[in-house]
């Protein structure tokens, strides 16, 4: 092999990759030495690489110029981006992208290619209806990335943060307008929810506070998640807020938790028994899985027992024995077994079957006597 004395500097790995070329390639003294000094002329490198121009894939080579210098330097071939002094680093979907997708025309155009994004992606600003660009600036790298183009919102800098539900709202739901108003929209919830505000019927809103972030969240909207101030266990959770909330508007601050501040009439109403002797500790006999029937509570054992004997298995069910309609008193005081055994127990009979018992009483007597031998309420 014969060494060429070339007209133009090589750097090391140059000379290496030129002796190479010369061995395999068949590079020859005619398209060596012709160069001048210091000058690399484009058909030259061309005529030893027109073998890679072609089959060149990414980018494909055909629309591009024959001056392999611009994109690749003497020390490596590939790739071609370590010498290709592109004006803006190629990141992202940039990166995958063909040359011929930005760089337009027959034969492309490489130098004045425009650099902001517009340049390209006039189109997609033009065409796009979620939402709508025209009140957008074109400053599209406000909101999309050159990681990818769609979804925007991966980088949209949004003035508060899209979470839950508003994460798969669309742009139109809070930008409205025709066109679309961006800046200088409402961030406050009721900017957007004055309406459900407006026309909440369950409950009337109109004593509330336009806060909705205190009873709504992001998540949902319905149902409203609040901090109330005793829980709605029971009856209470389906209970309608305007059934303890009265008045016109409703009242919500200062409500009582008291039982017997809702359900005072049904205290001052109830027949079986009638409660004017009745604590107003409602929770004392009555739960929240259902107001009635009550469930007890703390029965007075020591004038009348119920925990045990026949009675007992009326201990839950008050108005078995407290019914006006067998005789018996509806108070809680003065309950008499005559008052229910009005039948064959009635005074008149009991009197005469124990005439002969010594320690029964005639006339007048006290309440619940007959507990005094029948203790348990059998003979």
């Amino acid at each position: 092999m014969r060494v060429i004395k070339r007209r133009w500097p090589l750097g090391l790995l140059a000379v290496g990759a030129l002796v190479a070329q010369v061995a395999t390639a068949g590079c020859t003294e005619a398209n060596v030495t012709t160069h001048e000094p210091g000058v690399v002329r484009q058909e030259k490198c061309i005529s030893c690489h027109e073998t890679e121009r072609k089959s060149a894939a990414n980018p494909p080579h055909e629309s591009l110029p024959t001056t392999c210098q611009d994109c690749h330097s003497e020390r490596q071939w590939v790739p071609a981006d370590l010498a290709f002094g592109h004006p803006w680093s190629l990141e992202g979907a940039h990166a995958q992208a063909l040359c011929a997708s930005c760089h337009l025309g027959e034969p492309p155009v490489y130098e004045g290619t425009p650099r902001v994004c517009v340049g390209c992606h006039q189109s997609d600003y033009d065409v796009s209806p979620a939402p709508g660009h025209d009140a957008f600036p074109t400053t599209c790298q406000d909101c999309h990335s050159t990681g990818r183009w769609v979804p925007a919102l991966s980088t949209l800098d949004h003035r508060w943060p899209l979470e839950g539900a508003h994460a798969q709202a669309s742009c139109l739901g809070c930008h409205v307008g025709e066109p679309p108003v961006y800046q200088g929209t409402p961030t406050d919830c009721v900017g957007c929810h004055q309406a459900d505000y407006d026309n909440s019927s369950f409950p009337g809103h109109e004593a509330f506070a336009t806060t909705c972030a205190d009873c709504h969240t992001n998540d949902k909207w319905v149902p409203a998640q609040f901090d109330h101030s005793w829980p709605l266990e029971g009856a209470h959770g389906l209970a309608t807020c305007s059934s303890c909330h009265a008045g016109d508007p409703p009242v919500y601050q200062g409500t009582s938790t008291l039982c017997v501040d809702c359900h005072q009439s049904d205290y001052d109403n109830s027949p079986f028994p009638g409660h004017s002797q009745f604590a107003m500790t409602c929770e004392g006999c009555h739960t929240t899985a259902a107001w009635t029937p009550a469930t007890g509570g703390n029965h007075p054992e020591n004038a009348f027992p119920i925990e045990s004997g026949a009675h007992s298995k009326y201990r839950n069910d008050c108005v078995s024995c407290h019914d006006s309609t067998l005789g018996s008193p509806v108070g809680g005081a003065d309950t008499d077994c005559v008052g229910c055994h009005d039948g064959d127990h009635s005074r008149a009979k009991m009197d005469a079957k124990h005439s002969e018992e010594r320690d029964y009483p005639t006339g007048a007597a006290p309440p619940n006597f007959c507990l005094d031998c029948h203790a348990d309420g059998r003979d």
